[in-house]
């Protein structure tokens, strides 16, 4: 069954290439054309070179058998016209007058491909038909290729390039270029340096083809004239050696905007998040609490013998709710953490995390001395907050360890315990509400969190914060 579509398909194709025979020999070009039929091939005869020239001009061949003298014009002649009509063609010259000058006339016109005598050996013209035919299919094949190819580079946002292995452009195409206002080719022969007109080897897009060239593949992302690119080179080779590097760059500025945009109102929902515990925390201290404080200061004034007891009980209850609500408030925002920093809030919250939980902190600490920056101080607090709750609400331990230390550059945690553990491998940030808000915090401020977990073996939570005051932006490159 699949070698009959086979033989189908190749029918088709065959049926698809037609043939030329031009000579005024009607026997030997109906000799040619039976046998060209039966081969499946589609065959056109014409006697004389005027005849050829109407014929190729209403359809395209791409093969022709031209005999050199026809009763109207030279064969190398008509060759040359033909050309002219048919772009694809390619002739066998034939000829029972062979010489010399006309062997020299037919190897100087590039269209003529073979040079056959009288009589003709078919058994070895079809077989050099058929490498013709097959080489043209191929050329097809790989023409339709480039064209979806390239169809595909100009409707993409992007670059693709190859370099030399001294780092020269060599080509360049992509609708990535018309969008910049350049055109394919123009910065063909720069080097990458030049292209991005710098001499730092450690810039990135630089710095990535040259670890290119050592056989590893790389990515960055660069601005250039206002659109910001995702970069991605890997070495090109030729039988097996490097000879320069390809890449391909994309557009992702629209994508950059959008997470930009998103991580904007992530900040600005968690800022007004902070901002309603600070009121909250404050109105229940500043009003309630007082309120609660006036209640049980009138309960005291009221005591009498006969109603001693219930007044000891309904100023007991308002202790327990002033306690109550005062936690509430410390929970909801600590005031020290704005008036105190860091360090401070953070050993109170031990302190009151081993009363309530019975299990102690071990708490080691460098560089924290400081005032840290207000969105930082907030989302660390906030992440060891998080964390020490994970403990007690999953780990069964009675010690939990908690790390922090900063530099110039960045503050970084470290809260590990040794209990249950999980297997952070299968967990999906987006469902487990306490991790990925953990790592929400973290990323809303331009850091990093991990979670390292395996059952039985504890949990380790890793975040790094940046303190810089250096924004770590996009340098604008290229021309």
């Amino acid at each position: 069954m699949l070698k009959n579509k086979e033989a189908a398909k190749e029918a088709t194709e065959k049926a698809g290439f037609p043939i030329l025979i031009v000579d005024d020999d009607v026997e030997l070009a109906l000799n040619l054309h039976d046998i060209l039929e039966e081969e499946g091939y589609s065959v056109t005869v014409a006697r004389d070179g005027q005849s050829a020239l109407e014929i190729c001009a209403k359809m395209d061949f791409p093969l022709a058998f031209v005999d050199i003298k026809l009763p109207d014009i030279d064969g190398v002649a008509l060759v040359e016209k033909l050309g002219g009509c048919c772009q694809s063609l390619e002739a066998i010259l034939i000829t029972g007058y062979a010489s010399i000058d006309t062997a020299i006339a037919a190897v100087r016109q590039n269209k003529i491909i073979a040079y056959e005598t009288k009589p003709l050996n078919f058994g070895f013209l079809l077989s050099f038909v058929r490498q013709v035919y097959e080489r043209k299919r191929t050329e097809e094949v790989l023409r339709q290729s480039e064209a979806r190819l390239r169809l595909v580079l100009d409707q993409i946002p992007c670059v693709l390039w190859t370099t030399d292995a001294n780092l020269a452009i060599v080509s360049s195409l992509g609708a990535g270029l018309v969008g910049l206002g350049w055109e394919p080719g123009d910065f063909v022969g720069q080097t990458v340096e030049q292209f991005f007109k710098t001499k730092d080897p450690d810039f990135p897009p630089v710095l990535a083809h040259h670890r290119a060239l050592q056989d590893m593949p790389s990515t960055y992302e660069v601005l250039i004239r206002g659109r910001i690119f995702f970069g991605y080179v890997e070495p090109l080779k030729e039988k097996g050696k490097i000879i320069g590097v390809v890449g391909i760059a994309i557009d992702i500025t629209e994508r950059k905007r959008a997470e930009e945009e998103h991580e904007a109102l992530s900040r600005r929902l968690v800022q007004i998040q902070e901002d309603e515990r600070r009121t909250i925390a404050r109105e229940l201290h500043d009003q309630i609490g007082q309120s609660l404080t006036a209640l049980k200061i009138l309960l005291n004034r009221m005591a009498s013998p006969a109603g001693k007891a219930v007044l000891e009980e309904a100023q007991g209850l308002v202790s327990e709710l002033m306690t109550q609500v005062r936690n509430m408030s410390l929970d909801l925002r600590p005031s020290m953490l704005d008036d105190l920093g860091l360090l401070p809030t953070l050993l109170w919250h031990f302190e009151r995390y081993a009363a309530a939980t019975q299990i102690q902190v071990n708490f080691r600490h460098s560089g924290l001395d400081r005032l840290f920056p207000g969105d930082v101080t907030t989302s660390a607090y906030r992440v060891v907050q998080e964390a020490l709750t994970n403990v007690a609400r999953h780990a069964k331990v009675k010690e939990v360890t908690v790390r922090a230390w900063a530099d110039s550059e960045t503050l970084s945690l470290n809260i590990e315990d040794s209990g249950a553990g999980f297997d952070s491998s299968t967990v999906n940030f987006g469902l487990c509400g306490g991790l990925n808000g953990m790592r929400e915090r973290a990323i809303l401020v331009k850091g990093q969190l991990s979670v390292q977990s395996a059952p039985g073996a504890g949990t380790r939570i890793m975040a790094e914060f940046p303190i810089s005051k250096h924004s770590g932006g996009r340098k604008e490159s290229g021309p």
